[in-house]
């Protein structure tokens, strides 16, 4: 996902929140280390311990945050605990009803 120019823009993930309220939000203070974007990007590499560890430390700033929550919900489906997963799909849908 491309940073807006200015964090008033909005979000380019579709929200129609403005980005510094969205996933421009980990960057304030007193923000999580990392972004969903690390999370997915250790998922990606099949580090599903860090791409957990990742998530929760985002959920910890922002515990609605619809990215780290799918993220979780991937890991989960990954290690076999689908049952896991579908909560965590249902409360990334209740934070951000159009994401995808």
């Amino acid at each position: 996902m491309e940073v807006p120019v200015s964090r008033n823009a909005l979000c380019p993930c579709g929200s129609g929140k403005r980005y510094k309220a969205c996933h421009g939000a980990w960057e304030g203070a007193g923000a999580a280390r990392v972004s969903p974007a690390t999370a997915q990007a250790r998922l990606e590499a099949k580090d599903y311990a860090g791409a957990a560890a990742a998530a929760n430390e985002v959920l910890a700033h922002q515990p609605e945050q619809p990215e780290a929550l799918r993220i979780l919900a991937q890991v989960a489906h990954q290690e076999g605990r689908p049952e896991d997963a579908l909560p965590l799909l249902l409360r990334a849908a209740r934070a951000l009803p159009r994401y995808p």
